[in-house]
């Protein structure tokens, strides 16, 4: 059920005025990478060392954006219940 706290997490930030919703994981998570980029995240050319009490040295996440206002120009994933995104963040 962890779409349900993504789903939840976007209406918040829609809700807010926001109109991208960043989601950090570690580089080495390929099952949490996938899942976001299922839903509709991208991928990003931000990272940051991780943070976590249990992170190795020189482990890395990176940052996955979620584009909350549709882009009508990029075709939506076959796979996904969400409109076509925009890939990368906003500057």
């Amino acid at each position: 059920m962890s779409w349900r706290l993504v789903e939840a997490a976007e209406a918040q930030a829609a809700r807010d005025g926001h109109v991208q919703l960043y989601y950090w994981v570690g580089t080495d998570n390929g099952r949490a990478i996938g899942f976001a980029i299922n839903f509709g995240f991208r991928s990003t050319d931000d990272r940051r060392p991780a943070n976590s009490s249990d992170a190795e040295f020189g482990e890395e996440q990176i940052a996955l954006v979620l584009w909350l206002e549709p882009d009508t120009t990029v075709a939506p994933n076959p796979t996904s219940r969400k409109a076509g995104t925009r890939v990368g963040p906003a500057r």
